[in-house]
């Protein structure tokens, strides 16, 4: 047995581990260690240099903070994981840097002791050797010649050398917008996403030639896409540089096949009526559990069987003829048939087939929509049940025909009127509208018969007595299950219901005059009804003065043109926010403004009023402010509407009291935080679009979305987007400007289900 000097090898454990330590400290390697809660415990010189910390850092640190794109989605769960697991994990990062220069990072991790090892080294300059090429211009030549899909030419700094005729058709561009232009500057799309940026400044770079390399996003003549590059870089020895060849293959026609599929095949499996797909032999390939419930068979049993298996024997032959027909005329629809069960049962069906075409427009098969007709019968009971209950209203309600005779009526009528049910049933609806209103309710049922929405019309009624009663109706085409019209249905309201409205809408108009800036308001017609104390004092006339003048009186007359405009937007559902103009006082004195202006509803949803919020421009007439805030600051901070500013990059930079109070939010959580924090993820796609359509100057005024709260409340909205410049006319920030339309969405549903169970929906 050999005996160990254990004086001497103690000695050289240490000397081992301190050699060992100080490799580490001067290697070229970024060494981190990290206790289990991913907390820094040490790191080397080149780790500190990596990270941009301090000495005094180096215990204590997230890792989140500490290496590239840490807080990236997912990574930590992997780093996690290693220390769970024990398996190493490698990734690659890179960064995207305007002053040190774009820098590419290989990361391994491994587990050391309960903890976390990682060792990270940059490989942004590892270059492999590109082949040679003869000349650019022979390169220029095999492009323009050979290739007939888009394709480009970059020098080593990616500005564009040379592009093919497919190049500039398909991406609608011209020669002047492209040649000698870095290729991230094309437009402010795809071409400039980190993408792009990993292919050409790292992957290419690194192995010479990349295949089938997608990047998916919003690109300069095409919209959003999905394309497919090949790149190869190759030395050009004449000119003696770098240049690298791009084949782009557009993916989207591919994209949407596989996404029409998708949704296809989402609303065949949800579909709430049997659907069944054959071949174009009529061999059954796919049914829905729709169709399974009826027929009673499972999927097994009628799979690549013929369709005839479900038609008794008269009905096969009828269905050859139908297979023939939809292979010509590509559908055939509501051919009432029979079919029968596993259990033996005749099923009468409406039937409608389709001829079923794959992207490339061959037929494949047929789609045969299935109806059970026995289920119409279950539908029209309950179609009279649902008006059996409408008749039970507080409010009058009249069932008529198409020719206007009365067939039903609810017991409010025999109330209100005092005719009884069986006195007035069989008698024209005009018997209970007065002789003065016939000509108007005749023509409202005409437009309603037609398919016109009447509702609101203010008629006199006419009881049986001979007294008027002044009331608002609504008429309802009825239609079956068939969706034929069979009727009308009349509902009427008195103005007693109309005065409560109207007592709403003048607390609504109330509030808005409490406003600190000066609030005119008038009526659709122009007419002054209205104003608040601050619109006084700048204006300088008393309300008596005003009120029932034309807002023009405010107006100089060279603005009166432009006033008049501003007001037509109004009327038509434009809001204006900011818009600078000129007013007058009552002793003559010019006034710039600015003017914000929307139309204000009823509980009808009709507009009754406009409100123009002004705030003057000139400092004589700017009432004490705080400290720093401008009239425009305090029309953005007091602003009814929720307002949410971000900048070009789409991160949040100020949000407004009404954004603060409906969201949650203080104004400093989410500053400098994407605003996708407060949209959610299924209306995120629509809000990329509007934002690169306001970006390109297409007005995006109240689209329907939705915004979720701090505490995860989703709330509908309109949204319309307003693009900010600065002093030089150059787009700076984007302003969100939000209108909860909660009560809105509520009371349109309840109009839907309201709608769809009268059957004219």
């Amino acid at each position: 047995m050999r005996l160990i000097n254990r004086t001497k090898s103690n000695e050289a454990i240490t000397s081992r581990a301190e050699l060992f330590g100080t490799f580490i400290e001067v290697a070229s390697e970024g060494f981190f260690i990290f206790d289990k809660n991913l907390s820094s415990i040490e790191m080397n010189n080149t780790a500190l240099k990596i990270s941009g910390l301090p000495h005094t850092r180096t215990v204590g640190s997230e890792l989140a903070d500490l290496i590239p794109n840490g807080a990236k989605n997912g990574r930590i769960e992997e780093f996690q994981k290693v220390i769970r697991t024990g398996e190493p994990f490698r990734c690659r990062d890179y960064i995207l840097h305007p002053e040190n220069g774009n820098q590419l990072f290989e990361i391994a991790a491994f587990k050391i002791g309960s903890g976390l090892g990682l060792i990270v080294f940059e490989i942004t300059n590892r270059i492999v050797e590109v082949d040679p090429l003869i000349s650019l211009g022979q390169g220029s030549d095999v492009l323009q010649s050979l290739i007939h899909e888009p394709c480009l030419i970059l020098d080593s700094e990616n500005r564009i050398l040379s592009a093919n005729g497919a190049f500039y058709d398909h991406f609608k561009l011209k020669p002047q917008d492209a040649y000698q232009n870095l290729i991230y500057e094309l437009g402010a799309t795809a071409w400039n996403e980190a993408g792009m940026h990993e292919l050409l400044d790292y992957k290419l770079p690194k192995e010479g030639r990349v295949t089938d390399y997608e990047i998916r996003g919003y690109f300069t003549g095409v919209g959003e896409n999905i394309l497919s590059l090949d790149a190869q870089q190759f030395y050009a020895e004449m000119e003696m540089r770098t240049v690298t060849f791009l084949l782009f293959r557009d993916m989207g026609e591919s994209l949407r096949s596989r996404e029409k599929l998708v949704k296809m095949a989402e609303i065949f499996s949800e579909a709430p009526d049997p659907m069944i797909i054959t071949d174009m032999d009529g061999n059954i390939t796919k049914l829905n559990d729709k169709a399974l419930e009826l027929y009673g068979w499972t999927r097994a049993e009628l799979s690549g069987k013929s369709f005839k298996s479900l038609l008794p024997t008269h009905g096969k032959d009828q269905y050859d003829l139908l297979l023939k027909t939809v292979k010509t005329a590509e559908r055939v629809e509501d051919l009432e048939t029979e079919h029968w069960s596993k259990r033996g049962e005749v099923l009468p069906i409406s039937l409608t087939v389709s001829l079923l075409k794959n992207s490339h427009q061959t037929p494949i098969g047929t789609i045969a929509y299935i109806k059970h007709i026995a289920s119409q019968s279950q539908a029209e009971k309950s179609l009279k049940r649902f008006r059996d209950m409408i008749l039970q209203s507080n409010d009058p309600v009249i069932m008529m025909d198409l020719n206007g005779v009365i067939t039903e009526v609810n017991k409010a009528v025999e109330i209100t009127y005092g005719w009884s049910s069986a006195s007035i049933i069989g008698k024209s609806g005009t018997t209970l509208v007065s002789v003065e209103d016939q000509k108007k309710y005749l023509l409202s049922f005409a437009d309603c018969v037609a398919g016109k929405k009447v509702q609101n019309y203010d008629i006199r009624r006419l009881t049986k007595t001979g007294d008027i009663h002044n009331a608002h109706i609504s008429m309802y085409l009825l239609t079956n299950v068939k969706n034929e019209s069979i009727g009308v249905a009349v509902m009427a309201k008195h103005f007693s219901d109309k005065e409560k409205a109207d007592r709403t809408h003048e607390m609504l108009l109330k509030n808005i005059l409490d406003i600190r800036d000066a609030v005119i308001i008038e009526d659709m017609e122009g007419e002054i009804t209205d104003m608040n104390s601050a619109a006084v004092d700048i204006y300088g006339w008393k309300k008596s003065e005003l009120i029932g003048k034309k807002r023009t009186t405010i107006i100089p007359v060279d603005q009166q043109k432009s006033a008049n405009e501003l007001i037509q937007k109004c009327k038509s559902g434009e809001n204006l926010k900011n818009v600078d103009a000129t007013h007058w006082s009552k002793s003559g004195k010019i006034l710039p403004v600015q003017v914000s202006m929307f139309r204000v509803f009823d509980s009808d949803e009709i507009p009754q009023n406009m409100v123009t919020i002004s705030v003057p421009l000139d400092p004589a007439q700017v009432t004490a402010l705080a400290p720093g805030q401008t009239n425009s600051d305090m029309l953005f901070r007091e602003n009814i509407d929720p307002i949410v500013i971000e900048d070009l990059s789409g991160n949040v930079q100020d949000m407004n009291n009404a954004a603060k109070k409906m969201l949650g939010w203080k104004g400093q959580e989410l500053k400098g935080k994407p605003i996708k924090n407060i949209i959610p993820q299924d209306q995120q796609k629509q809000h990329e679009k509007i934002l690169l359509l306001c970006q390109n100057n297409v007005p995006i005024v109240k689209v329907e979305s939705k915004v979720w709260s701090k505490t995860g409340q989703v709330y509908p909205v309109t949204v319309s987007l307003v693009l900010l410049k600065d002093a030089e006319g150059h787009p700076n920030a984007i302003a969100n400007i939000f209108q909860n339309i909660t009560e809105w969405v509520k009371l349109r549903q309840q109009k839907q289900e309201l709608e769809r169970k009268l059957g004219y929906h």
